[in-house]
Parts: structure tokens; C-alpha cells; sequence
């Protein structure tokens, strides 16, 4: 369940990134978007060989992105992308921190 939910993570904050670039010409999404996926696919990587690392790192990058996302929220007052992300990181980071603690 973790490993799915990491994945869909992954993608999502990829394709963000990428969607965000393609309409509003923000190379500061596609760079956030790709470099987040990233560190969360390094996260899924080191769940293999070290568990307690990945799941920290998973929730260190959820955090942040989920104070990003909250703050995007109340400065925009539009739901999607950055209500949907922020739910979905607060449900990452409260996973992660399941699996650590």
C-alpha cells in the first residue's frame, strides 16, 4: 500500500510539474515538480534497502511540500492543484510517519 502510494505521489507531483510548465510557462513548477518526484522516487528506492531511510525521507519531502501547498492554498484560494496536493501530502507524510515511529 506505502509503495503504491509513493508511486501515485511520484507521478503526480511529476506531471504537476510538467502541466504547470506547458500552461503557465513556470520553469520554477517544472523544476519543483521534477526535483520533488525525484526525491520521492529516491525515497521508494532506499524503502529497499533501508526502510527507516526511505520512509524519512518520504515524510520530510510530504511535509514540505504540504506547507507549500497550504500556503499556495490560502494565497490562491483555488482548490486544484494545491488543495488536492496539500491533502495528498498531509496523507503521505501521516503514513510515513506511521511507518517510522
Amino acid at each position: 500500500m506505502e509503495t503504491t502510494l509513493l508511486i501515485t505521489y511520484a507521478v503526480l507531483l511529476g506531471v504537476g510539474g510538467i502541466i504547470g510548465y506547458k500552461k503557465a510557462g513556470s520553469k520554477m513548477s517544472l523544476i519543483s515538480g521534477l526535483l520533488s518526484s525525484t526525491l520521492i522516487c529516491l525515497a521508494l528506492y532506499l524503502l529497499t534497502i533501508d526502510p527507516f531511510k526511505g520512509f524519512l525521507l518520504a515524510a520530510i519531502v510530504s511535509c514540505l511540500l504540504e506547507t507549500v501547498f497550504t500556503l499556495r492554498l490560502i494565497k490562491t484560494k483555488k482548490f486544484m492543484p494545491s488543495g488536492l496536493l496539500m491533502i495528498l501530502s498531509l496523507i503521505v507524510f501521516v503514513v510515513c510517519l506511521l511507518k517510522i515511529l
